[in-house]
C-alpha cells in the first residue's frame, strides 16, 4: 500500500470506536516469529503466512463466525 502498510492500517482500525469490533486477518509473507509479535502489537487477532493457502479459507471463516456470535 502507497500509504501506509498493513500494520499500521490494523493499528489505525483497532483504535476508531466505530471499527473495533472488525476481525483483523494479517496475511503476510514475512517470517512467522517476527510477524506474530508485530500482529499481536498492533490487535490483529489472527496471522497466517501467505505460503499456506489451504489454511487461509478456514482461518477467514473461523474469524467471521466469532464476529458473527459475539
Amino acid at each position: 500500500m502507497p500509504e501506509m502498510d498493513g500494520y499500521s492500517l490494523t493499528s489505525a482500525v483497532q483504535k476508531d470506536p466505530d471499527l473495533e469490533t472488525i476481525k483483523i486477518l494479517s496475511h503476510s509473507s514475512m517470517s512467522a516469529e517476527f510477524n506474530e509479535s508485530l500482529v499481536e502489537k498492533v490487535g490483529a487477532n489472527k496471522f497466517i503466512a501467505k505460503f499456506d493457502p489451504d489454511e487461509l479459507p478456514s482461518t477467514v471463516q473461523d474469524l467471521v463466525n466469532e464476529w458473527r456470535y459475539q
